[in-house]
């Protein structure tokens, strides 16, 4: 029988070993940062909502990364139980593993303003360059997975790219004078408004897609004749 210690450690080695792998360097370039900008370490670490001291700044922002953040948890967690799972649920946990990549990368560059802040002030590389960066990214994911796209239920998934390219219009509409009126507050309620929307819908389609597999695995299992 396994002591109390065998049990708490010794099954989880490997989650242990990816916890060091992302905490460490996370650690590493957060001090690395704190040093170089030579900056009181509350400025990285504590939430700004503390400082600006009204809960509600910034929160369409937040939500539309608690969205984010759970789709790619759903896709990722998903894709590796039913790739798990082999046979036909293959080809939907290959589709919801790359989905949860995908997601990913957009979350990362949401929340730390890559592609409009961080990489064209570092890199040679503008706005509408890296713009059309995504656009090959998605429509490789897109292509890549076309037939197992229609084998789910779409209007989400296309309301997602509808409302999120309505954003992107008004954003470089608005910025590079095609529209013919100024940042205002309505700009800027339907520029990130339907960001937003588009986010929620994303959220919305992979829920749906997981759900419906996971639901389809354990009918599969309660169904299967019992071994011997």
């Amino acid at each position: 029988m396994k002591t109390f210690w065998q049990t708490q450690f010794g099954n989880f080695r490997s989650l242990w070993l990816g916890a060091l792998l992302i905490l460490i360097p996370l650690l590493a370039f957060l001090t690395y940062v704190i040093w170089q900008q030579d900056a009181p370490v509350y400025e990285y670490l504590d939430d700004p909502v503390g400082y600006i001291g009204k809960m509600y700044y910034g929160i369409g922002s937040n939500v539309g990364m608690l969205f984010w953040c759970s789709a790619a948890a759903l896709c990722l967690f998903s894709g590796l139980l039913l790739k798990w799972a082999g046979g036909s649920r293959m080809e939907f946990g290959r589709f919801l593993w790359f989905s949860g990549v995908v997601t990913v990368i957009l979350l990362l560059d949401d929340l730390f303003l890559l592609h409009d802040r961080v990489i064209p002030l570092y890199t040679p590389a503008d706005q509408e360059a890296l713009y059309l960066g995504y656009v090959a990214m998605l429509g490789l994911y897109l292509f890549e997975f076309r037939k197992t796209l229609l084998k789910t239920e779409l209007l989400p998934l296309v309301l997602a790219f509808a409302l999120m390219a309505i954003s992107v219009f008004v954003d470089e509409g608005v910025e590079n004078g095609w529209l013919g009126i100024s940042y205002s507050p309505l700009s800027y309620l339907v520029e990130d408004g339907s960001k937003l929307l588009g986010i929620a819908m994303w959220f919305w389609y992979f829920l749906r897609v997981c759900l419906n597999q996971m639901q389809q695995v354990i009918s599969v299992r309660e169904t299967a004749p019992p071994q011997s």
